[in-house]
């Protein structure tokens, strides 16, 4: 009697450690799949605060073509300089 007793007391205890490992894995994939979502969440909240990609382009393109008049603007102004002190330079070198 007391041997089945004892019997049955090991199978109990070796059924909760199974039990036990079972339960050890669900909560690592548990933990797993919050850390996961979490990290989620915070790239979900990053991208959310950003421009979306039609305002970015629109202000890329106003920036290129602000660029693009400030080039051609400064190439004028040189252009217009070498244009007004090239012949000054020139008649002061042809009195050498």
């Amino acid at each position: 009697m007391y041997a089945d007793l004892g019997e049955e007391v090991k199978h109990e205890i070796e059924e909760t450690k199974k039990e036990i490992d079972s339960s050890k894995s669900l909560l690592e994939e548990a933990t797993k799949h919050r850390k996961h979502s979490m990290e989620y969440d915070a790239l979900a909240k990053l991208i959310e605060s950003k421009p979306d990609r039609k305002i970015t382009d629109g202000k890329r393109q106003e920036i290129e073509t602000d660029l693009l008049l400030i080039t051609v603007s400064y190439s004028m102004d040189n252009y217009y300089y070498y244009q007004s002190v090239l012949p000054i330079h020139a008649s002061s070198c042809a009195l050498y």
